[in-house]
C-alpha cells in the first residue's frame, strides 16, 4: 500500500515538474521557434532574439550550408508572382559555416542547437534569400472591384397581380451571401445581367437552373420565376450586388515586377461581410477632400474623389486577400521621402518602439507621421501581426488616430518597410493593427509561402537553467 502511494506521489511530482518546465521561457522558445526560418543576404540569423540568454550560455550552435541545385527554387524571389514548392531536395554538398559568414550568399543553412554541446534541442532550416527592396506607397487610391458573379445581399417578396406574395429564390434555398454565377449556363456578370436573363427565360416559359456557390461550394437549383405585378417583369425575389468601391492607401510597389500591394486587409461585401471573389477591378489615384475624425465607438474616415481623368498611375486587381489587394501597376509612382526603393523588414527585424507611416490627409500630398509599434505578433495568421499606436500630435488632432481610408499606409522603421496599417480599435481610435510586409509579399506572389519566421514568448526562467547559471 505504501509503495503504491509513493508511486502516485512520484507520478504527480513528475507531472508537475514537466508542467512547470513547459511554461518556462526556455521551453516556450524551443517550442515556439519554427523549424524553418528565412532571412536575407547580409542579415544575421537572429538566434539571440529567439532564445533567452540563460539558455544560450549553455548551448552550442552547429551551422552547415546545404548546397544543391534543387534549392535554387526555394532561395530566390519569384519573378512572375508564383513560386514553386520543392518537395524533395537531393543534397550534393554540406559546408560548415559560422554566424559571421552564414548569410554571405543565398542558400540554405541547417542550424542545430545542442545543450552542453551534446544534447540536441532544436534543428532549424534557414533559407537565405537575396535582398528585397520595395518603393513605399502612401498614396490615396480609389478602389473599384467587380465580383465573380453577383452576391446575394437581400431577399424581397414578389407581389403578383392578385396581391399574393412569393419568395422563389428563398424557397429554393438561396441565402444572403451566396454568389450566383450562371443561369441556364449563361454567365451572370452584373445585376443587370441577372434581371435580363431571368425576365427573358420567364417570358419564354423556360425552366431556370441557377448555378451558385456558398463558402466556395458550387450548387445547382431550379427556381420558378414570378411575374411582378408592379414592374411586369419576371423576378426571383433577390437583391444582389456585383461591385464594391472605396478609398484606401497604396502600400508598396515592386519596381522589378511592377506588382503593387494596397489596403492591408480583405475587401468584404458591405452587407454579407464575406470576401468578394475578384472578376476584375482597378485602382486609380484619389484626392482627399475632407476628414471625419474618429472617436471612441465611432471610427472616422477619409472622404475622397477618384482622379480617373488625371491619373499618374493605375493598376488592375488580381487578388483580394486577407492582407490586401494586389495587381500590376502602370504609370509613374513617386515618393518624395523615399525616391528609391528601400529594404523590407522581416518580422524578426521589427522592434517595439518608434516608427512612421506615410499617408494622405489633404488632396494628394504624401505626409509622414510618427507612430509607436507596441506589439509584434508574427504567429498570427489573420494579418494582424502588429499593434500600433499613433503618437503624432498633428495626426491625432486631424483624424483622432487611425481612420477608414488609412488602411494600407506603409509602416517604416529604421529605413525598412515593416508592413501596413489595417484596422482601428473601435474603442481606442489612436490604436490599431498592422500587417507584416512579409505576409503581403506571400499573398502578392513575391514571397514563397513555404517558410515562416516567428518570434518567441517570454516566460519564467527554468530552475534547471537557473542551476546551470549559478
Amino acid at each position: 500500500m505504501a509503495k503504491e502511494r509513493i508511486k502516485q506521489v512520484t507520478g504527480i511530482l513528475l507531472a508537475l515538474l514537466l508542467l512547470t518546465g513547459s511554461l518556462t521561457e526556455e521551453a516556450q522558445s524551443i517550442w515556439s521557434t519554427p523549424s524553418k526560418l528565412r532571412t536575407t543576404v547580409g542579415e544575421e540569423i537572429p538566434i539571440d532574439r529567439m532564445f533567452p540568454p540563460s539558455m544560450l550560455r549553455h548551448v552550442t550552435l552547429e551551422m552547415n550550408r546545404v548546397e544543391s541545385p534543387a534549392l535554387q527554387a526555394l532561395t530566390s524571389w519569384t519573378d512572375e508572382g508564383h513560386g514553386q514548392d520543392v518537395k524533395r531536395v537531393n543534397v550534393s554538398n554540406v559546408t560548415e559555416v559560422n554566424a559571421s559568414n552564414a548569410t554571405e550568399e543565398p542558400g540554405r543553412i541547417n542550424v542545430t542547437l545542442r545543450l552542453l554541446g551534446l544534447i540536441p534541442l532544436k534543428n532549424i532550416i534557414v533559407d537565405v534569400l537575396p535582398p528585397m527592396e520595395l518603393l513605399p506607397g502612401g498614396h490615396s487610391i480609389g478602389v473599384m472591384l467587380h465580383s465573380e458573379g453577383v452576391i446575394v445581399v437581400g431577399q424581397a417578396p414578389i407581389t403578383d397581380g392578385k396581391g399574393d406574395k412569393y419568395y422563389p429564390a428563398k424557397v429554393a434555398g438561396l441565402q444572403v451571401g451566396d454568389v450566383i454565377h450562371r443561369i441556364n449556363q449563361k454567365a451572370v456578370k452584373s445585376e443587370a445581367d441577372l434581371a435580363r436573363i431571368i425576365d427573358e427565360l420567364g417570358r419564354a416559359k423556360e425552366k431556370i437552373e441557377v448555378e451558385w456557390s456558398r463558402n466556395g461550394k458550387m450548387n445547382k437549383t431550379e427556381i420558378e420565376p414570378i411575374i411582378c405585378g408592379e414592374t411586369k417583369r419576371y423576378r426571383i425575389g433577390l437583391f444582389v450586388r456585383d461591385r464594391a468601391s472605396g478609398v484606401g492607401t497604396l502600400t508598396f510597389l515592386d519596381p522589378k515586377s511592377k506588382t503593387y500591394g494596397a489596403l492591408g486587409h480583405v475587401i468584404n461585401d458591405a452587407d454579407t461581410n464575406k470576401r468578394i471573389n475578384v472578376a476584375d477591378g482597378k485602382i486609380i489615384p484619389a484626392s482627399i477632400k475632407s476628414i471625419h475624425p474618429g472617436r471612441k465607438g465611432a471610427p472616422g474616415e477619409k472622404v475622397g474623389l477618384f482622379q480617373e481623368d488625371k491619373a499618374d498611375f493605375s493598376g488592375d486587381i488580381k487578388r483580394n486577400t486577407y492582407v490586401g489587394i494586389f495587381g500590376q501597376l502602370e504609370g509613374k509612382l513617386t515618393n518624395p521621402f523615399y525616391p528609391e526603393p528601400i529594404p523590407i523588414a522581416l518580422s524578426a527585424q521589427v522592434m517595439q518602439g518608434p516608427a512612421e507611416i506615410i499617408t494622405v490627409v489633404n488632396g494628394d500630398k504624401l505626409e509622414r507621421f510618427q507612430i509607436q509599434i507596441d506589439r509584434i505578433m508574427p504567429h498570427r495568421s489573420d494579418g494582424k501581426g502588429l499593434v500600433i499606436r499613433v503618437t503624432d500630435p498633428r495626426l491625432l488632432n486631424l483624424t483622432g488616430g487611425i481612420i477608414q481610408g488609412m488602411s494600407g499606409s506603409p509602416i517604416i522603421q529604421n529605413g525598412r518597410i515593416v508592413g501596413a496599417v489595417t484596422h482601428v480599435f473601435i474603442n481606442s481610435p489612436s490604436t490599431g493593427y498592422g500587417c507584416l510586409v512579409e505576409q503581403m509579399l506571400e499573398e502578392a506572389g513575391l514571397w514563397k509561402k513555404e517558410q515562416k519566421e516567428v518570434g518567441t514568448l517570454q516566460k519564467e526562467q527554468s530552475p534547471f537553467f537557473e542551476l546551470l547559471n549559478k
